[in-house]
């Protein structure tokens, strides 16, 4: 293995982490008193019924649920590069 695959291997993992986190955050975030209880609700309160709706909280957990897909499909797939190099 060269460096340049070490740290292209490396990178992905981060970014796949990274994404991962972030996912498993909107994932849970909207079942929590934090959205709830936060200051946009408090300055448009005519968010406040869509923003609790389990609707609206259901469609923001299904983005988080794509974005932790992606995280593990960037540690699965190989990168079209390295796929032709071999």
């Amino acid at each position: 293995m060269t460096q340049a695959s070490i740290n292209d291997r490396l990178g992905r993992v981060v970014l796949a982490f990274a994404w991962f986190d972030l996912g498993l955050l909107v994932v849970l975030l909207p079942w929590t008193q934090l959205w709830e209880n936060n200051s946009l609700l408090a300055h448009h309160p005519g968010l406040i019924p869509i923003l609790l709706s389990g609707y609206v909280r259901g469609i923001v957990s299904g983005i988080g649920v794509l974005d932790m897909v992606i995280a593990a499909e960037a540690l699965i797939r190989r990168p079209a590069a390295v796929a032709t190099r071999q």
